[in-house]
């Protein structure tokens, strides 16, 4: 029904190409008891046994006003992706959709993402590039350059509001997060360039 149809807002309008539905069935009768169309592309999800996840990755691009540097007409872009999060709670009476978190990076899998105690913990690598375009149109010359890329890593705590609630930022410079676990209160995060650091997180 209509009022069960939610509408995630967005710039690019090809995320509207594609919706996600979640159901409630009752798997001993095959009934169905309750469902839900998100409309956008999710590119992960999570399940604890109180409230799905669903994360969406969304591309940013930031490109500054033109400016006159010598013969050309200057754009300097800033390129990064952040996440959004979405909770729905479970009970055996419905879905409930409960808030959104938008976080800076993108998380690798599943794996990255834990609740524990009504908590959710995330883990994200913010990897950022740094470019400019040049164009002298008097002269039909049109130049890329890329100047530099940056990566960090995050990890984050959001309690049911999806309001963030702890934090740590800055792991690794320089690496991303190959893989994450977490287990009771520690949460582990490894990160790559050249070895393999591996980060135990306390997060009580």
């Amino acid at each position: 029904s209509a009022d069960h149809v939610y509408v995630f807002p967005s710039d690019n309008q090809y995320d509207y190409d594609n919706y996600t539905t979640v159901a409630r069935y009752d798997i001993a009768t095959g009934e169905l008891k309750d469902s839900y169309a998100l409309m956008g592309s999710f590119n992960d999800t999570y399940m604890s046994p109180s409230a799905l996840y669903i994360a969406r990755a969304n591309w940013i691009q930031n490109d500054s006003d033109p400016y006159e540097d010598s013969v050309y007409t200057v754009v300097d872009s800033e390129n990064y992706s952040t996440t959004t999060i979405t909770r729905m709670a479970i009970s055996d009476e419905a879905l409930t959709l409960g808030g959104s978190a938008t976080l800076n990076g993108y998380v690798r899998d599943q794996f990255n993402m834990d609740e524990y105690n009504g908590y959710l913990r995330v883990a994200l690598c913010d990897d950022r590039s740094y470019s400019r375009e040049l164009k002298d149109d008097s002269h039909d010359v049109d130049v890329y350059q890329f100047i530099e890329s940056k990566t960090t890593n995050g990890l984050y705590v959001l309690d049911e509001s999806m309001q963030v609630v702890g934090s740590i930022e800055d792991i690794a410079p320089g690496e991303e997060i190959k893989s994450v676990r977490f287990d009771g209160a520690v949460g582990y995060v490894c990160t790559f360039e050249e070895i393999d650091p591996l980060f135990a997180i306390s997060l009580v």
